[in-house]
């Protein structure tokens, strides 16, 4: 009977040191993971912070800008055409 695989110092002092590294190799895969992901939290808090900052004062816009436009509909219709045509020169280019 033959053997398929056959050990040799080198081979087993080999083995040996890959397995300490392969370990050291995933802990620090697993902590940068963990740091994206701690990271990625923090940045979705803060998102949702300034959002809830930002809210009220976006509907008072929206509220000041319907109110002008049914007190001055023909300025509003005005500045909504000259806004248009300045966009679309600044696409034209």
């Amino acid at each position: 009977m033959t053997k398929l695989h056959s050990t040799s110092p080198l081979s087993d002092m080999t083995d040996a040191m890959r397995s300490p590294l392969s370990r050291e190799a995933g802990s620090r895969a697993h902590a940068v993971v963990d740091d994206l992901q701690s990271g990625a939290h923090r940045m979705v808090d803060n998102l949702q912070h300034a959002a809830q900052r930002l809210e009220p004062q976006g509907r008072r816009w929206v509220n000041e800008t319907q109110s002008y436009v049914r007190t001055h509909p023909l300025k509003s219709l005005g500045l909504a055409l000259a806004a248009g045509m300045v966009v679309r020169q600044l696409l034209r280019r």
